[in-house]
């Protein structure tokens, strides 16, 4: 008996860590995008929230600027911004609970406020950015 509670124990267990581990793959359609002046600039996010990886392509194109205030409130654990992004923009990651960003050395310019409020203690900021405005990650 006591071997059969320790293996249903042990299978509860290993389904909560699995659980705690799955990353949610986000669909395109999660994502509003639009071209302005000649790029792609991501304007608005309706997925769950939690890990987010932002597609590196939509609408067949690349996805090269995150617009104000897209991830404003979604309830963000961790972002990856794909490879193509060179500007993150007023507020875009804006009152999240963001403790991980994966952000690549594509990015020159991240604005006030991009990351303000969030649960942030350490964040990797690439060579390549040349232009951090005031409180980005305060």
């Amino acid at each position: 008996m006591k071997k059969v509670i320790m293996v249903l124990l042990a299978a509860a267990v290993g389904l909560t860590v699995t659980a705690c581990l799955t990353v949610y793959a986000q669909n395109e359609s999660d994502f509003e995008s639009r071209v302005e002046n000649g790029r792609l600039v991501l304007i608005g996010y309706r997925g769950n929230g939690g890990n987010v990886v932002i597609p590196a392509r939509l609408q067949g194109s690349p996805v090269t600027a995150i617009a104000d205030k897209v991830f404003q409130s979604k309830n963000l654990t961790s972002v990856s911004i794909p490879k193509k992004v060179t500007t993150i923009e007023f507020g875009a990651f804006y009152n999240n609970r963001l403790t991980r960003v994966n952000m690549p050395n594509s990015v020159t310019a991240i604005e006030q406020g991009a990351f303000m409020n969030n649960q942030l203690t350490r964040m990797n900021i690439p060579n390549s950015v040349t232009t951090i405005e005031g409180g980005v990650y305060e």
